[in-house]
């Protein structure tokens, strides 16, 4: 593998889409649901003026153990339509990993907040922690904007810099095998 001038070696396109990958395993995982239906009249959960919330983190902030959803969303949340229907809260989700090539499964189920992702169509990509992509320099350079307010699901602000950890410290570490494809 040759080294690139930014970034230190230079990957392929199967790197590039295991950095997705590991990417969104490290990114916003206490965000609230768009909506949900719990059967009853209302909307589930706290029904905040940002939006419901799930029953169980509803009952949390009941409990005073999480703040309410207005506080935890960020400033301009990225609302999901949903393809067919609203889903319903609760449930069991039987599965297992079978070996390495279940990462990819892994990041599109358990860690699917990228920065961008494609669109349902596959025709066009799609902001998501990402607020704003600005291309400079003829498409060498790139500068994106992360949406106001995104936090960790502990309440730690997501910044910039959790993207140069994520990738200087597990994504380019020689110690880890997390992105050396074959």
């Amino acid at each position: 593998m040759t080294r690139g001038p930014w970034f230190g070696p230079r990957y392929t396109r199967r790197h590039l889409l295991q950095l997705g990958g590991a990417a969104a395993l490290l990114t916003v995982a206490g965000s609230a649901c768009s909506g949900g239906d719990d059967g009853g009249d209302g909307p589930a959960g706290g029904g905040a003026e940002k939006g419901p919330e799930a029953p169980s983190l509803a009952e949390r902030v009941a409990a005073g153990e999480l703040p309410p959803v207005a506080e935890r969303l960020p400033v301009t949340p990225l609302v999901v339509e949903p393809v067919g229907s609203i889903g319903q809260y609760g449930g069991d989700w039987k599965t297992a990993l079978l070996g390495p090539g279940d990462v990819a499964w892994l990041a599109r189920t358990a860690g699917y907040e990228l920065l961008m992702h494609w669109s349902i169509d596959f025709t066009e990509p799609v902001l998501n922690i990402a607020e704003s992509v600005t291309q400079e320099d003829g498409g060498r350079a790139y500068t994106i904007g992360l949406r106001e307010g995104m936090k960790w699901s502990d309440g730690a602000p997501f910044t910039a810099d959790d993207i140069v950890f994520a990738y200087t410290d597990v994504i380019a570490n020689d110690q880890l095998l997390v992105c050396r494809g074959g």
